[in-house]
């Protein structure tokens, strides 16, 4: 039987801004609506406790090629 591989937390964090601009990209909600979604206590409490909890925090602003490196070198440092 092989060894259980060790939990490791991402939280992906980024700007405001840039955020905002990612969302309407995607969807059609206006500022107020993210503003509304953003103040939802789910939504306040996933940022303030995964984000204290995460064994790393992603800068989600830099290309996903970079972003997807750094998470997949964390993920093979803690398998060895």
């Amino acid at each position: 039987m092989s060894e259980p591989k060790p939990l490791i937390c991402f939280f992906v964090s980024l700007a405001d801004n840039i955020r905002i601009q990612r969302v309407k990209a995607r969807a059609s909600l206006s500022e107020s609506q993210i503003k509304q979604i953003d103040e939802h206590l789910t939504e306040v409490q996933v940022n303030a406790e995964i984000r204290s909890s995460a064994d790393m925090i992603v800068d989600n602003s830099k290309p996903i090629e970079s972003v997807v490196d750094e998470i997949v070198q964390v993920i093979n440092q803690n398998e060895h």
